[in-house]
């Protein structure tokens, strides 16, 4: 089991504040972000890795868990439970018939809101105590060891591109492959309860975690981007065109004298709506305006003059 080290995948100090994290992940996600390297399997693999290393550095609770572990890494990684060597226990708990496969598949219901906690590490390998039963045969008292049942929680972690198109993830839950099917429109933060799916039929509970996108924010079903509007075009107005989540190029009236900062609302074009994705929230699109790079002398002698003449 390797061991990594999260910090040195962002590149920042273990005292970094959850404002630096934040905001070297969204620089590293937006420079490796598949959409912007297509059919570069090496950034996609990089993009994975910085998704994974702040889903567990960008949430307090897991951070924590992490530093912990961590600090303890070496101990853990050659001890089990019971103190025995950490192969020769977990190969004893498979032959102990609790780490069998078993699949499952099922659509999202029962959810609700809440901030729930993070499965810890060990759960995932160690039961409760057991409970007794007796009964009588042939003058004979038998007792009978039975584990009580027990709940667990994982985390299904999913991006914006999960939720807004649908789609199906496995997850590897206490020795077990579980399949999910993803129903467009999910949020992050919600819960599903998959009964019967944990430890001696328990409940299994999965929390949502949706990772920040590098060019979306979604509020609600409505979505959040800047779109960028060249300076000539903002002061005389025209096009600016705009690629949507589900890849659409739209094109957006730019009014005479747009200012930096305007908001335009595209209706229709946002995330849809859970168990009704025929509804979709709005686009709205923060007007970024980019001045004209590597000028040529007359262009330069031109825009001198247009500003002598608003003096």
């Amino acid at each position: 089991m390797d061991f990594k080290d999260y910090y040195k995948v962002l590149g920042v100090d273990k005292k970094a504040s959850d404002d630096e994290i934040r905001k070297v992940y969204r620089k590293l996600a937006k420079q490796y972000h598949p959409d912007k390297n297509p059919g570069d399997k090496k950034a996609e693999e990089r993009f994975k890795e910085i998704s994974e290393a702040y889903n567990v550095l960008g949430d307090k609770e897991k951070r924590k868990k992490y530093d912990e572990l961590a600090d303890n890494w070496q101990y853990y990684g050659n001890q089990g439970a019971g103190g025995q060597p950490q192969a020769d226990w977990f190969k004893n708990y498979q032959n102990s018939g609790q780490g069998s496969s078993f699949n499952f598949s099922g659509n999202f219901s029962d959810f609700f809101s809440g901030s729930g906690g993070f499965a810890d590490f060990f759960e995932q390998f160690m039961g409760g105590s057991s409970s007794t039963s007796s009964s009588r045969k042939g003058g004979r008292r038998t007792t009978y060891q039975s584990a009580p049942a027990q709940d667990l929680e994982a985390e299904l972690p999913l991006t914006l591109n999960d939720v807004f198109h649908g789609t199906e993830k496995q997850l590897n839950v206490d020795g077990r492959k579980i399949n999910i099917k993803i129903q467009p429109g999910l949020e992050s933060g919600k819960k599903l309860k998959l009964r019967n799916q944990g430890r001696n039929n328990g409940s299994l509970f999965l929390k949502i975690k949706i990772a920040e996108h590098p060019i979306f924010e979604r509020k609600e079903n409505d979505l959040y981007a800047d779109v960028n509007v060249d300076m000539f075009t903002a002061a005389l107005g025209g096009k600016a065109s705009f690629t949507t989540i589900d890849n659409k190029t739209i094109n957006l009236n730019i009014a005479p004298g747009t200012d930096s900062g305007t908001l335009l609302r595209v209706k229709g074009m946002g995330m849809p709506a859970y168990n009704n994705n025929s509804n979709r929230g709005d686009l709205f699109l923060k007007v970024k305006i980019i001045s004209p790079k590597h000028l040529s002398e007359d262009e330069k002698e031109l825009l001198k003059k247009m500003a002598e003449k608003r003096k």
